[in-house]
């Protein structure tokens, strides 16, 4: 079995695994004896780095919000604890941001759907996001960039 748990900082993870790895060595599962059925065996705790909002990333999201404001979008800044490859950017301090895709829900289902007509308008934020950060928009270095 896997169990997919996210987290908003690694001090939240850690506690989380200890919990978790404390739950899953109880035995729940016993026979008219008492004796233990199954057992949990733990073998990994979390694999990712939570994508905590430090300063690189407030200056990424600072870049998009202002660029989609230009451009009419109505977009705000949120966190949804996801884990997708931004988390490797943002733990080493670069200027990231996640979820700039299209507009739509039931992420991962057979409900899954999306908006074509976001499709457009988010790859022309994508484009003059990555243009204002190449020129430096938000303090943002060529480094972070």
């Amino acid at each position: 079995m896997t169990i997919d748990w996210r987290f908003p900082d690694e001090a939240t993870g850690e506690e989380l695994d200890e919990l978790i790895t404390d739950i899953a060595a109880e035995p729940m599962l016993r026979g008219p004896s008492g004796k233990a059925l199954v057992r949990s065996m733990p073998k990994a705790r979390w694999s990712r780095p939570p994508m905590t909002r430090n300063a690189a990333v407030a200056k990424a999201a600072t870049l998009v919000v202002e660029t989609a404001t230009d451009l009419d979008l109505r977009i705000s800044e949120e966190s949804r604890g996801g884990s997708s490859d931004a988390v490797w950017a943002a733990a080493a301090g670069k200027s990231v941001v996640c979820g700039m895709g299209a507009v739509g829900d039931g992420i991962h289902t057979p409900n899954e759907w999306v908006s074509l007509r976001s499709i457009g308008e988010r790859a022309r934020l994508a484009a003059l996001v990555i243009d204002r950060a190449a020129e430096g928009a938000c303090g943002i270095s060529r480094a972070e960039a």
